[in-house]
């Protein structure tokens, strides 16, 4: 695995990985908004995925933040997934505070096979030239 990974007193570990046909990747408590009646579904996030949808607006990449019904941010977010449909993985941060003993201290999602070890390089759609290390295109003349 590529070291891109920061490093802190602890380890990273796979925790497993998740699919995806949105594009997008929703970060937050589920018990907020699954199995909720529509009365009962903050404001927010839409009675339904059609709504939902028209919340995130026309930026891209997405990233919003969702408030809670009473208005103040934390319910969630929601991100554009780096490479949209497919199977991401996620890493967690593993620590032992001296206090509680192990604790997940961070999570990671490789939306862009940043970590992996497969020979085979991003390149850039418009040029083919390979990414450099800030993942931006080497190639300088490139329109992208």
């Amino acid at each position: 695995m590529k070291n891109l990974l920061p490093t802190f007193k602890g380890e990273w570990k796979l925790v497993g990985h998740f699919g995806v046909d949105a594009g997008l990747c929703w970060i937050g408590d589920p018990c907020y908004i699954l199995h909720k009646e529509d009365d009962e579904l903050p404001e927010s996030v839409g009675k339904d995925w059609g709504e939902f949808c028209g919340t995130l607006g026309d930026n891209y990449p997405t990233m919003k933040s969702y408030g809670y019904q009473l208005g103040h941010e934390g319910l969630g977010i929601c991100v554009s997934t780096g490479m949209g449909d497919g199977t991401y993985p996620v890493y967690a941060l593993i620590i032992n505070d001296g206090v509680f003993g192990k604790r997940v201290a961070a999570c990671f999602v490789d939306f862009y096979g940043l970590l992996s070890d497969d020979e085979e390089e991003l390149v850039c759609d418009a040029c083919g030239s390979e990414f450099d290390s800030a993942g931006e295109c080497s190639n300088r003349d490139c329109p992208c």
